[in-house]
């Protein structure tokens, strides 16, 4: 469950936008059965956010989640937000949960 990773209800809320809305709170404990810290968890979340709203502006679904789409996303978001070590694994990880 995402809730009591923010500390706002909005931002919780605003993480289930899109079409990957749906999978947030089985991510989140994914990660967290998997042991990851609370910080790690928050930050692959709004990652997951982030692709989700990027494909929803895109009109595409879960579906579109693949290698290829998910370069396309992280060149669109380091146009906006600096590159942030780790992202393509942390990316990774989130696409072979969504496939399973």
């Amino acid at each position: 469950m995402v809730a009591p990773l923010f500390v706002f209800a909005s931002t919780a809320r605003r993480m289930h936008d899109g079409p990957l809305g749906r999978y947030v709170d089985g991510f989140a404990d994914f990660l967290r059965e998997r042991g990851h810290p609370r910080e790690a968890i928050r930050t692959r979340i709004r990652l997951m956010a982030d692709l989700s709203r990027w494909l929803k502006r895109r009109g595409q679904g879960v579906r579109n989640v693949t290698a290829q789409g998910g370069e396309e996303f992280l060149r669109s978001r380091w146009r906006r937000i600096a590159c942030r070590r780790g992202e393509r694994g942390r990316l990774f990880v989130l696409c072979d949960h969504l496939r399973q």
